[in-house]
């Protein structure tokens, strides 16, 4: 799991709105699965793989497909 601050988290989002249809709906998606950290409402837990899409501009992470 990856902790961010609600509002790196939500600035983070307001780019993706903006990239298009998809992103905005894995924006919506990413929200409700996002997990209030105990005792400290100003961070929230989302999953690793979520995190890594996320600073990856919505590309998957994985191997290079050979084709660069």
């Amino acid at each position: 799991m990856a902790i961010l601050s609600v509002d790196v988290l939500e600035r983070f989002l307001a780019v993706f709105s903006e990239l298009g249809e998809e992103h905005a709906l894995f924006a919506v998606r990413l929200r409700r699965e996002l997990k209030p950290v105990p005792n400290n409402p100003t961070f929230v837990w989302m999953p690793l793989e979520r995190f890594a899409f996320l600073l990856n501009d919505g590309l998957p992470l994985g191997p290079d497909d050979g084709q660069d």
